[in-house]
């Protein structure tokens, strides 16, 4: 890349390169079924027939030859086989659009996981773990709490997506496999972003919401801090309070942080109502907020004011720059400001922002 006017260098492998990537591959097969793996082990002509298709539609482009191989990994007999490697494609787009063909021919319940899957993949302001990925999933439209028969397995959602995306052997985040697939389905299916912002709103929203956060108060500086997992009366540290909600709940931190960030824009003016029913939710709203705080400072060991005086729902969106929601509480509290106590600091919050 040309970085503060830098020189840009192409790095193009040669032919030479990718062929012994290819026969290395090849001629350790492990990523093969064990059909194919035997034949592989008595004919080199059946290895030699692959090698030389891989390396010749690979374009000159090693992630070419290594998605060669990978399509061949699910096969079963040399038949199929030689039928794979007479269509393998010669271009990225051309392999992304296979695939993606492939996913859309799906049943209906699959294309949806698929959709959802790349939209968080995609736009979520982080990567997501595995468990914050399914939990998401998992949520529908006016759920009040999290549904057990909704989650689905993180082999599912790669099994649908045909190797596009991967799970990271270190860190356990889910991803897209590699950079140009993010940037094959943003530039070559911008159908799929349509309404992205309002279903990642939403889910956040909604997963904030259940009603077990609307019946305690997690205050995670108090002895006998509320843990929805403990028993009454149970004294637990905080750090422990911490790691079971999100062990219950992992996407919880996320939601907490990023709902704002994703509703900026289209979603905010569509999901005005659910807006405001959280950032007036009082006690979700803390939970929230302070959760995200506990987390953020947990690895500095910080104390964490568990005051909340200042969490009107004004000052919530403010902090999230949601131009739309600050108006029309503005406009409210000033037609009718004995409806709104929300009082800071000796001042009114309608007096401090107009």
């Amino acid at each position: 890349n040309n970085v503060l006017g830098g020189i840009s260098i192409k790095i193009q492998p040669t032919t030479e390169e990718i062929k012994s990537m290819v026969e290395l591959r090849v001629n350790t097969p492990r990523s093969f079924r064990q059909s194919i793996r035997t034949k592989l082990k008595d004919s080199p002509d059946i290895r030699r027939m692959i090698i030389d298709k891989a390396v010749s539609k690979a374009d000159g482009v090693f992630l070419i030859a290594d998605l060669h191989l990978r399509s061949l990994s699910s096969v079963t007999n040399i038949t199929d086989l030689r039928g794979v490697l007479d269509k393998l494609p010669g271009k990225l787009n051309e392999y992304y659009e296979m695939a993606w063909a492939r996913i859309s021919n799906q049943e209906e319940h699959l294309r949806t996981i698929a959709h959802n899957t790349v939209a968080w993949l995609c736009s979520a302001k982080r990567q997501l773990q595995v468990t914050e990925l399914c939990h998401a999933l998992a949520v529908r439209e006016g759920d009040q709490s999290l549904c057990s028969d909704s989650m689905i397995e993180v082999s599912d959602i790669l099994e649908v997506y045909h190797g596009l995306v991967i799970v990271e052997t270190h860190g356990n985040n889910v991803r897209l496999m590699h950079s140009p697939v993010r940037d094959f389905f943003e530039g070559q299916h911008k159908e799929l972003f349509k309404d992205t912002s309002i279903y990642l709103t939403s889910t956040c929203l909604t997963y904030l919401l259940f009603k077990t956060f609307e019946e305690d108060r997690c205050d995670f500086n108090s002895e006998e801090a509320v843990d929805w997992l403990a028993k009454p009366g149970d004294s637990i540290s905080s750090r422990k309070i911490m790691t079971h909600l999100l062990r219950q709940y992992p996407f919880l931190d996320y939601a907490a942080e990023h709902w704002g960030h994703h509703a900026r824009g289209d979603a905010e003016e569509e999901l005005f109502v659910e807006i405001v029913k959280f950032i007036g939710s009082h006690r979700p709203l803390e939970n929230a907020h302070m959760l995200h705080a506990q987390v953020f400072h947990a690895s500095e060991r910080r104390h964490v004011d568990s005051s909340f005086g200042h969490l009107d729902p004004l000052r919530v969106a403010i902090s999230y720059r949601l131009e739309f929601t600050a108006v029309m509480f503005m406009s409210q509290i000033m037609l009718f400001p004995e409806k709104f106590q929300l009082m800071q600091g000796g001042g009114s919050t309608a007096h401090r922002f107009t």
